[in-house]
């Protein structure tokens, strides 16, 4: 899924929802997405000074810190899904310039400013093979390459289209 795909999205957070839960590699269902979503949004309607009166959320979201609960919500989801602190950075990062475009900015802009924001974000991720020693790395990654695992050296495609890079 492209930026632009999720910007110009009818319901930009689902759209960002399921992305992020693909990419955690979590069964996506619509009620996954749709659970996940609301869950999100009453974080943000709450930082927004909006009650949650009689929202199924509400207890959830006001223990999370006062004006910083969208962020803390997607900290404490990434942490549950598995994600590590920089995928956390990377979705608010993309949140951000969803919000950046909707409010008038442009797609273009919109997307160098993501650019912008990637690159400052620390990777925080375990590398792969990184606790065993050279020769045990190679032997487990042809291991795992004959098994059809993933190839650590060759990352997820980039949800950023090709052209604005």
């Amino acid at each position: 899924m492209l930026f632009t795909d999720i910007a110009t999205h009818d319901k930009p957070l689902e759209a960002l929802v399921e992305l992020g839960l693909r990419t955690k590699g979590v069964q996506v269902t619509r009620g996954t997405i749709e659970r996940y979503s609301s869950l999100l949004e009453a974080a943000i309607r709450a930082d927004d000074g909006e009650t949650l009166e009689g929202n199924i959320w509400q207890e959830w979201v006001n223990g999370l810190p006062e004006g910083q609960r969208f962020s803390a919500a997607v900290h404490q989801l990434a942490e549950t899904l598995g994600a590590s602190a920089s995928e956390a950075a990377q979705f608010l990062a993309v949140s951000d310039a969803v919000i950046d475009h909707r409010s008038g900015t442009s797609i273009d802009e919109a997307e160098a400013s993501l650019h912008e924001s990637f690159r400052s974000i620390e990777p925080t991720e375990v590398q792969s093979y990184a606790h065993l020693n050279e020769e045990s790395q190679m032997v487990q990654i042809e291991l795992d390459r004959a098994m059809g695992a993933r190839d650590p050296s060759r990352p997820e495609p980039s949800h950023v289209s090709e052209e604005s890079e």
